[in-house]
């Protein structure tokens, strides 16, 4: 029956799906096994340390600012020692990166806190007095099909809470290991299978490869990995799982064609604009205040096009990095 099954033309000559993409993504770490070995892996956690057991969460969470606002975390879930986890594939850097991955963590703590409290009650706890500002620890996993602001070569970084005077005196340890966010950088991974050493590294390997391997490397050697390769093998995946696929595939494609598009007519409009300045206030201050023009002019063509094409305001927010209001107000 499988030799029969239509396969959309975009992914036709393709044993594996690109895990990059979010709905093979979310499909494979929608397996509990696999999201432990990979969690085990990220962490570095060994033996009596490592997640035994975890929970999936709703995905959805909500925050105020000032108005109720949804997201949707790409995985989510509780480890069984009480770490609330999320884990984010992120295909093409956006304004405001950072903030997003700090506001995300923020939610993530409150949600854990929540957790925390429920948890308390229910045991009998008097939270007042005993625990009233005990905080959780969560995890935020931010893989980046891009590289990071920086120019770092690491591919696996890790951010938390830090004293300036205990790091100026030589001491570099967290202030706290309540918020952790770890960032993977898939084009700073350059190891080939030969390289491999470590359960981190094989994962590593595999979400950045996978979607253009003919079949597994059998010197993964990892039961684990070699599951999620067979959860993706495009014979077995559902039509309809192919088909969001694809979906999110294009749409990804039109929205860098149309931002490339428009950055390019936004700069060339600008610097024309900054020319003109230029005769007047002088060429340096007239092309510096062309191209800040340039790039706005850039942001605003790219979110009239998607607009245009109904493209959902939430996803225009993330791309063009402008205010809802602004794409509202075009």
């Amino acid at each position: 029956m499988n030799q029969k099954k239509i396969i959309p033309v975009e992914l036709q000559g393709k044993t594996f799906l690109d895990p990059t993409y979010d709905p093979a993504f979310r499909e494979l770490f929608s397996e509990k096994e696999i999201l432990k070995n990979f969690l085990n892996g990220i962490l570095h956690l060994e033996g009596v340390n490592e997640i035994q057991d975890l929970e999936y969460r709703v995905p959805d969470v909500s925050f105020g600012l000032p108005d109720p606002k949804m997201v949707r975390f790409d995985v989510f879930a509780k480890c069984q020692s009480g770490e609330l986890v999320n884990i984010e594939m992120q295909r093409a850097r956006h304004s405001f990166f950072k903030d997003r991955a700090i506001l995300y963590s923020a939610m993530l703590a409150i949600q854990a806190k929540k957790d925390l409290e429920q948890q308390k009650a229910n045991d009998g706890e008097d939270i007042i007095n005993n625990a009233r500002y005990q905080m959780p620890k969560v995890i935020s996993v931010w893989i980046c099909n891009f590289k990071l602001e920086g120019g770092s070569t690491e591919y696996h970084d890790e951010w938390n809470l830090y004293s300036k005077s205990s790091i100026e005196k030589g001491r570099i340890l967290p202030v706290t290991d309540v918020l952790k966010y770890i960032f993977l950088e898939l084009p700073n991974f350059r190891k080939a299978v030969s390289e491999l050493e470590t359960t981190e590294d094989r994962w590593l390997y595999a979400l950045k490869n996978m979607g253009e391997e003919g079949e597994y490397p059998e010197s993964l050697g990892d039961s684990a990995v070699r599951k999620a390769y067979e959860k993706l093998r495009i014979m077995q995946t559902p039509t309809t799982m192919l088909e969001r696929q694809v979906e999110n595939m294009v749409t990804e494609a039109e929205i860098a064609e149309r931002i490339w598009e428009n950055t390019q007519k936004g700069l060339a409009k600008g610097l024309e604009q900054g020319l003109e300045q230029g005769l007047e206030q002088g060429l340096e201050q007239g092309l510096e205040q062309g191209l800040e023009q340039g790039a706005l002019n850039a942001k605003h063509e790219m979110a009239k096009a998607m607009l245009a094409d109904g493209v959902p305001v939430e996803r225009i927010v993330t791309y063009s990095g402008l205010s809802e209001a602004e794409i509202l107000g075009l």
